[in-house]
């Protein structure tokens, strides 16, 4: 039987919660010393394989921003070309949040058990293959399949993305270095977005089966690009294959000039139960992670939201509150898209300082940018300060995003990584679908509308609560990451 206590990836003495089976794993095998993957992964630091890999990885945040502000755009063109009805236009915008819960779940729970690039490849694959078939739907039935489909790709694209970076990183700068994530994510795909739907209209029609065509493009370029990458060799070592660990450990070494230790790579395996997707779910229910998990779910299902109400409602409201055309609406929303800039370089300093006091701050800065932007439109009716407004929302919710992902991956061990964040999206993709099917209801009064913008802007205050009160053993602020639960101190509150 191990005993109560073992020392975690930091060298610190943290309790046990259940006994184990004996592991033999960390023996010190023949023919030389030893190393940790925490050691392995120090030596080499960080170099052009991180750079290659974050900018890869980047494409998982691209993906589902450029599907939420693509759909933001074409979606009342799609209204207007096949009659759709209010309803009928509300569940368009939900199908993007139910085909990306579904992916979710899917692709964390196969992650998991089959490992990381499996999921690191497909997801991106499907994401290209019906995303190209949604520009030549004949219908708005088989239009909401392919979506749907689309989107169980787009799902997965986070929760694998983010996690196989997090198992690369080195612990200094770890967190800003997400924060980058996010930005090589967002950026390209606000503009790109708003880009697609500028040059897609023309004469005052927008060509949605166009841009939901280019659309795709990327994603079929970043699925080739991604077979270049190796599996996580932090999954590997927990499943006991040492020497495949041990080798893509050297090749991430040489690719950023760097010598890897010399001698054996050890670690812990993971008993085959935890590698089944039931007891990986009790898991992140269990006491280890009880308390941080609830309130997980709970600022996810918040942010994204009001995050998806806002960006859903913001074209709506420049053209029927501000009188604007198509194709300036599209020239207002980049402008828009500036703010996330400033929000995100704060983001990279703050994070470091304390992940749960950033992200607090963030999102409050989220609620006053939707209250700015509702004064600005349904009371002042003022362009230029509904810009400025959105400018506020936009750096307020990435800079909230890049950090609450962080959070997400950080906290729950390398056995149950991408499950949990998976669960974490469901509630997140709920919050998403929920709200555009209320705004695409509502929208048709300006009362419930200016109602639905307050509701967005408490959303973001309501998640200040769950985020302050985070537990501190949560926050990975300058600590490594860990691999298996039992190396978590119950963490009850």
């Amino acid at each position: 039987m191990a005993s109560a206590e073992e020392p975690d990836g930091d060298g610190n003495l943290l309790a046990k919660t259940q006994p184990r089976s004996p592991d033999t794993t960390s023996e010190v095998l023949p023919g030389g010393g030893t190393f940790t993957f925490e050691q392995a992964v120090e030596q080499i630091g960080f170099g052009r394989f991180h750079v290659f890999l974050m900018i890869v990885c980047g494409f998982g945040w691209f993906a589902e921003i450029l599907e939420l502000v693509v759909l933001a755009f074409v979606a009342p063109a799609i209204q207007s070309d096949l009659n759709l009805s209010s309803v009928e236009y509300g569940l368009l915008g939900s199908s993007s949040f139910i085909g990306m819960a579904i992916g979710a779940v899917f692709w964390g729970a196969l992650s998991d058990r089959f490992g990381r690039f499996i999921g690191f490849t497909c997801t991106t694959a499907m994401t290209f293959v019906f995303s190209v078939a949604s520009a030549f739907a004949p219908n708005y039935g088989v239009l909401l399949l392919f979506r749907i489909l689309a989107c169980v790709g787009v799902g997965g694209t986070l929760p694998v993305d983010y996690a196989h970076l997090v198992e690369f990183l080195p612990v200094k700068g770890r967190g800003r270095n997400m924060a980058i994530v996010d930005g090589i994510g967002v950026l390209p795909a606000l503009f790109l977005g708003s880009l697609l739907a500028y040059f897609g209209t023309v004469d005052g029609t927008t060509n949605w089966r166009l841009i939901l065509g280019v659309e795709s493009v990327p994603a079929g370029i970043f699925t080739l690009i991604r077979f270049f990458i190796p599996e996580s060799p932090r999954y590997l070592l927990n499943l006991n294959r040492r020497e495949e660990a041990t080798n893509v450990l050297r090749r991430v070494a040489r690719m950023c000039g760097k010598e890897a230790p010399q001698g054996h790579l050890v670690g812990h395996a993971t008993d085959l139960e935890t590698r089944n997707p039931l007891a990986r779910f009790r898991e992140i229910l269990s006491p280890e992670v009880r308390s941080t998990t609830w309130r997980i779910w709970l600022m996810a299902f918040c942010a994204q939201f009001a995050s998806a109400g806002f960006v859903f409602a913001m074209p709506k409201l420049f053209e029927s509150e501000l009188g604007l055309p198509p194709k300036k609406v599209s020239l207002m929303i980049l402008l828009g898209v500036v703010g996330v800039i400033p929000g995100l370089v704060i983001a990279f300093f703050a994070i470091e300082w304390s992940r749960k006091k950033s992200v607090s701050v963030f999102y409050l800065a989220s609620a006053v940018g939707v209250a700015l932007f509702a004064v600005a439109t349904m009371a002042a009716g003022n362009v230029e300060f509904a810009v400025a407004a959105s400018m506020v929302a936009r750096g307020g919710m990435e800079g909230m995003f890049s950090i609450l992902n962080t959070i997400r991956v950080e906290v729950y061990p390398t056995t149950n990584r991408i499950t949990a964040m998976g669960t974490s999206q469901v509630f997140y993709n709920i919050g998403g679908a929920i709200t555009t099917l209320i705004f695409g209801a509502m929208s048709g009064s300006r009362t419930l509308a200016a109602v639905c913008l307050s509701i967005y802007a408490g959303a973001y205050a309501l998640s200040v609560l769950p985020a302050l009160t985070l537990p501190a053993k949560s926050d990975y602020a300058g600590r490594a990451v860990l691999d298996r639960i039992t190396q978590l101190v119950p963490i009850n509150v």
